[in-house]
């Protein structure tokens, strides 16, 4: 623990010592705002009526749901009020965007989930920004219930990619191209990546493709080698996705059929051979 976040338990400490003395006054909420602890920006969701809570993924636009339960309102409203002010926001893309509606206003703020950078906000608008809990995560996930999420998701989403470039590195690697990998069209996927999860993905990649990146949504021309990644179905024992690799250099298209059967607590996953679609397919 930093030094100067102890400094600010010892100080908080001290005052609520000497505010609970005090008649008359809550020092517990002013004390944690002064030392940077919480914030008050997020009251009119409790003196103001919410009507709903509208969080749309960044990646997905037609995933979206509403958060209408007061209950689930109050419960974002206290992790948000837990937030830490910061002076900066998280340099990673946001997964989700919170649009809260209160009568004719609407106020939007962009959310990095599980973010864990030290001193940067990962709930944020134009002008602020705020460090929350990671609680918000499961608040999120509690009232994501209906969707399908697929079993161990990263270990199956990204094995399935590292699967195919690994059986590629020797070329891929050698310096030639700039190879991107694109992900952006996978709709039945893309809903579940986080970009604390890409992060770390684009670093595993690097490690046998160096140079390689997750492609975003306007940089197609800086990569000569594409990596598309489009699911193709998946249920709790078996995920099945199309990986192609698009070299625009050699003019050379390539087709890997990939499956993933979830057996004793793990995903096996196989690889079509020459470009064949595999018999569990």
């Amino acid at each position: 623990m930093k030094k100067s976040r102890i400094t600010k338990i010892l100080m908080l400490c001290t005052m609520l010592i000497i505010g609970v003395t005090m008649v008359g006054c809550s020092p517990l909420n002013d004390a944690m705002v002064k030392l940077g602890l919480r914030n008050n920006d997020f009251n009119y969701m409790k003196t103001n009526k919410v009507d709903e809570i509208i969080i749309e993924s960044s990646r997905d636009t037609g995933f979206r749901f509403k958060v209408t339960d007061p209950k689930a309102i109050q419960e974002i409203y206290k992790e948000l009020s837990s937030g830490n002010p910061e002076s900066e926001r998280s340099s990673l893309d946001p997964d989700y965007i919170f649009k809260i509606h209160s009568g004719d206003q609407v106020k939007t703020y962009n959310y990095v989930v599980g973010v864990s950078e030290s001193g940067k906000g990962n709930f944020y608008n134009d002008t602020n920004a705020y460090k929350v809990p990671k609680n918000l995560d499961q608040t999120i996930i509690n009232n994501l219930s209906f969707i399908r999420r697929p079993r161990d998701f990263n270990s199956i989403y990204y094995g399935t990619i590292m699967k195919v470039l690994e059986m590629n590195k020797d070329q891929l690697g050698n310096g030639k191209y700039k190879v991107g990998i694109n992900i952006l069209g996978d709709i039945d996927c893309v809903k579940y990546v986080f970009s604390v999860d890409l992060q770390g993905f684009q670093k595993d990649v690097q490690k046998i493709i160096p140079g390689a990146e997750i492609m975003k949504k306007d940089n197609s021309q800086n990569f000569n080698v594409i990596v598309n990644v489009q699911n193709k179905g998946y249920d709790s024992s078996t995920f099945r996705t199309l990986i192609t690799i698009d070299n625009k250099t050699d003019n050379v298209y390539s087709k890997y059929y990939v499956v993933g059967h979830y057996d004793f607590k793990k995903w096996d996953i196989t690889v079509g051979k020459n470009g064949q679609k595999p018999e569990n397919w």
